[in-house]
């Protein structure tokens, strides 16, 4: 995948969820069928500001209906509370999905959040393109 492209709604519902996570990191999915089209918010199993896990039965849940709707997982989407919109070693360690993007959301700067765009594959970060459509 090279780049993404986010509409106003969307970048909205993932900021608006990364702050309702607070003091934790948020953890959702970005679905659809080739584009974005819809934010899956879920909950932290880790319930940690440091690190984030979906719940086993809540992902199954989740990927029952992206197959039955004939979506996929675009991003796998998690906030950072203190630190910028890059990659920790954890994140790296974790990154289970390389056919996804990676989407951080930086809340560092509470009144400025960042979100960035990573493909990691076998532990190799790179940055792709994010466009905020408005």
């Amino acid at each position: 995948m090279s780049g993404l492209r986010l509409t106003a709604e969307l970048h909205d519902q993932i900021v608006a969820a990364a702050r309702a996570a607070l003091p934790n990191e948020a953890v959702g999915l970005l679905v659809g069928a080739g584009a974005p089209e819809r934010y899956i918010a879920t909950r932290n199993a880790s319930a940690s500001p440091y690190r984030y896990s979906i719940d086993p039965a809540e992902q199954l849940a989740a990927w029952t209906e992206l197959e039955a709707r004939g979506e996929s997982v675009l991003a796998i989407v998690h906030s950072h509370v203190r630190s910028g919109a890059e990659p920790s070693a954890t994140d790296v360690e974790l990154a289970y999905f390389p056919e996804s993007l990676y989407l951080i959301v930086s809340l560092a700067d509470p009144a400025q959040p960042d979100i960035r765009a990573w493909s990691i594959v076998r532990g190799t970060t790179t940055e792709e393109k994010l466009q905020i459509e408005a």
